[in-house]
């Protein structure tokens, strides 16, 4: 489970997030993230059973999430409206 903690550094706020992700069997992993658990595994193919994300994949989108929170809250200071967003 993120263990998140708030440290302040130089006069900026920093969020310090700790994670402990469990093996389960074969190439499948879990973690639990802010009251929810996500599966990772890779496919079939490569030995895994397909049972969650595939970690790339997940980073991927973890990079775009980042980005879009970031674009919306600058569109949000900016005044800009907006109907749609994808990244």
């Amino acid at each position: 489970m993120p263990n998140y903690r708030k440290h302040l550094k130089n006069k900026r706020e920093r969020y310090v997030c700790q994670i402990t992700l469990d093996w389960k069997k074969d190439s499948t992993f879990e973690t639990q993230m802010d009251g929810h658990t996500v599966t990772i595994d890779t496919s079939k193919e490569d030995g895994g059973t397909g049972s969650g994300v595939r970690p790339k994949a997940l980073m991927l989108v973890a990079l775009a999430g980042c980005s879009g929170v970031n674009v919306i809250s600058l569109f949000k200071k900016m005044r800009i409206g907006f109907e749609k967003l994808s990244i």
